[in-house]
């Protein structure tokens, strides 16, 4: 009979902590954000294959995408509530870096006015 009541109080003690085992792992988390945008030239044209660089508040936050065939760049499962910036370039083109935004949670972030001006070559003749 007293195998029986341990038996039984073991049953019963994992049945009351499963319920809360459970809600730990089903525990809400926050919402994360996402920053969409096309990069695009000073004629609205899209420029496929620029490298688009998201950095945030810790040095090991930098993450790279490379535009597709329409200009378009994606980050997504991004931490709300701390600042980024994106910085994008592409052969021929200087670099264009956005101001810092702050995601709210679940907000999708479509980034605008990143059009690339075409880089300014220097070249230097001497004469002998």
């Amino acid at each position: 009979m007293r195998i029986l009541r341990i038996w039984l109080l073991t049953l019963a003690a994992i049945a009351i902590a499963a319920p809360l085992a459970a809600q730990e792992v089903n525990a809400p988390k926050p919402d994360t954000g996402h920053i969409t945008g096309t990069v695009t030239d000073v004629n609205d044209d899209p420029v496929p294959s620029a490298t688009v660089v998201l950095e945030g508040p810790a040095p090991a936050d930098p993450r790279t995408v490379v535009s597709n065939d329409n200009g378009f760049f994606e980050f997504n499962d991004l931490t709300p509530g701390i600042p980024y910036h994106v910085t994008v370039s592409a052969p021929g083109f200087g670099n264009w870096t956005s101001p810092d935004v702050i995601l709210k949670p679940d907000e999708t972030l479509i980034l605008t006015g990143s059009k690339l001006q075409i880089a300014q070559a220097l070249t230097t003749i001497s004469v002998a």
